[in-house]
C-alpha cells in the first residue's frame, strides 16, 4: 500500500512538473507575426510618408522617423535624430522648392518579434532647383523600421546611386 501511495505521489509530481514546463515553454514562444498585415501597415506608412514629404513641411516629414533615426543620403553628411532629419528636409525644400518624392519598395522582411522590419527599393526626387536646374534622380535605398506605439517608423536609412542588382550564384546552395 505504501508503495502505491509513493508511486502515485511521484507520478503526480512528475505530471505537474511536465505541465508546468510546457506552460513555461509556450509562454516563452513569441506569437506568430502576421506578415501580410505588417506588409499592409508598412504600405500605408510608406504612402503617408511620401505624402508627408511632398507636403513640404519638414516637421511632418521628420515625424515618420524615430527619435534616434539616422539617414545616410547618397551624398553629403548623414543626419541623426528627428531634429537632424527636419534640418535635412528644410535644406532640401530650400534647394528644390517644388521637390516631389516617390518610393518604390521592392522587398521587405519583418522580424519574428514583429517590432522591426527592413525594406529596400528605389526612391525618386524630381523638381527644379532654386537656380532653375532640373532635378531628376532615382536612387536605391535600404531602410530599417521600428514599431513605436503600434506604428512603423523609419529608424535607419541609406541611399546610393547604385545600378542594376547583380545576380550571383549562392555558394551555399549553388543556385
Amino acid at each position: 500500500m505504501r508503495y502505491r501511495v509513493t508511486l502515485f505521489l511521484l507520478t503526480t509530481v512528475f505530471v505537474a512538473a511536465c505541465q508546468q514546463q510546457a506552460t513555461d515553454q509556450s509562454a516563452m514562444e513569441a506569437p506568430a507575426v502576421d506578415v501580410a498585415a505588417e506588409k499592409a501597415l508598412l504600405d500605408v506608412t510608406n504612402a503617408s510618408y511620401v505624402e508627408g514629404a511632398n507636403s513640404h513641411d519638414a516637421a511632418v516629414a521628420a515625424s515618420f522617423w524615430t527619435e534616434d533615426a539616422i539617414w545616410m543620403p547618397a551624398e553629403g553628411p548623414y543626419f541623426k535624430g528627428r531634429a537632424g532629419l527636419e534640418q535635412a528636409f528644410n535644406e532640401l525644400y530650400a534647394q528644390v522648392p517644388d521637390v516631389v518624392f516617390s518610393v518604390d519598395r521592392q522587398g521587405f522582411t519583418v522580424s519574428q518579434s514583429g517590432d522591426m522590419a527592413s525594406t529596400y527599393g528605389t526612391y525618386s526626387i524630381s523638381g527644379t532647383a532654386a537656380d532653375g536646374t532640373p532635378v531628376d534622380a532615382t536612387l536605391q535605398y535600404v531602410a530599417s523600421h521600428q514599431k513605436v506605439d503600434g506604428e512603423w517608423k523609419l529608424h535607419h536609412a541609406m541611399g546610393n546611386h547604385g545600378g542594376a542588382p547583380v545576380e550571383a550564384e549562392n555558394p551555399c546552395t549553388g543556385s
